[in-house]
């Protein structure tokens, strides 16, 4: 028997996925809070959002399609509507799903991060959330996390989900900042003649 490691050249697959929600010219909220992160030194440490391999495949991203095409069948079921682009102020943005009966986002996240016990040690989902939730004249969000490793102690995926319902003056405080921040991706793009 001869075996040869051969490269899963998922490029083509992935790229059909991503074809599937075409993103407009512009700002983005993903690209505000990345360049936030990164600005303030969240990044350190992790891979997941590093772009210096963006010609290869990515096996969390893989997981985190997968993971989502799975719940979107089942909310189907639930009655929840797959959310397509929105905009406000310029800035681009898709929420995953509206509970239109209890008028309530849902958003999925699928992570190799560890669950630390604390939600709100995941910065960057409930800006996210928050913009999200601006854009859409909304106060309430469920957020439900796969945690492929789970807290680590042991490694066993867990599912989270937590209900939050957010105060108007942080919806408006938080979009404030991205705003800011918007201002200066939108400089950063202008100066260098491409998207971040």
């Amino acid at each position: 028997m001869k075996v040869v490691e051969v490269d899963p050249d998922l490029d083509e697959h992935i790229a059909s996925i991503d074809a599937d929600e075409p993103r407009s010219p512009g700002v983005h909220l993903s690209s505000v809070i990345k360049l936030i992160e990164t600005t303030q030194g969240r990044l350190k440490g992790r891979d997941d959002l590093d772009d210096a391999n963006s010609g290869k495949w990515k096996p969390y991203r893989v997981v985190g399609f997968l993971i989502e095409r799975v719940f979107r069948e089942l909310l189907k079921l639930l009655g929840l509507v797959k959310m397509g682009e929105i905009c406000l102020d310029g800035i681009y943005m898709t929420p995953d799903y509206l509970d239109a009966q209890r008028w309530q986002l849902h958003e999925f996240k699928c992570t190799w991060r560890s669950w630390t016990g604390d939600i709100e040690d995941f910065w960057s989902w409930l800006t996210q959330v928050k913009g999200y939730c601006k854009a859409l004249g909304i106060l309430e969000a469920q957020i439900t996390v796969l945690f492929v490793n789970g807290n680590y102690k042991p490694r066993v995926p867990m599912i989270k989900a937590f209900h939050i319902t957010f105060e108007q003056w942080e919806l408006d405080e938080n979009w404030a900042m991205i705003l800011n921040w918007a201002r200066s991706l939108q400089t950063m793009e202008d100066n260098n003649g491409r998207e971040l």
